[in-house]
């Protein structure tokens, strides 16, 4: 069974805006990468899938999340923390990394 994390929702959000750009650790979280696995043509939305690195012990963990999460969730820039309404998922799953070998034909 796959072990899960609590993780403050302000962090994922500040990861979200911030990691992809910086690439500098948000309390003690790295962002890895973030894949698109859906849109929505309509109303142009996407679903990710996130991948982010716990410093400190050197765990990968992932989780999803939608733009809509984001545009529903309430930021507070002052504080910087998420305000009364948060969409943003506060637990991610704990996951390893493994290398595929592709082979491209040109």
């Amino acid at each position: 069974m796959a072990k899960t994390k609590k993780i403050d929702p302000s962090i994922l959000y500040k990861i979200i805006q911030e990691g992809e750009y910086d690439k500098k650790p948000v309390s003690g979280f790295v962002f890895v990468e973030d894949t698109i696995t859906g849109a929505d043509d309509e109303d142009g939305g996407a679903d990710h899938d996130l991948i982010i690195k716990e410093v400190k012990t050197g765990k990968f963990y992932a989780l999803s999340y939608t733009d809509w999460d984001m545009d529903n969730t309430d930021w507070d820039e002052d504080e910087e923390k998420v305000g009364e309404r948060c969409d943003l998922p506060d637990e991610m799953t704990e996951v390893k990394p493994k290398k595929k070998t592709i082979t491209v034909y040109e």
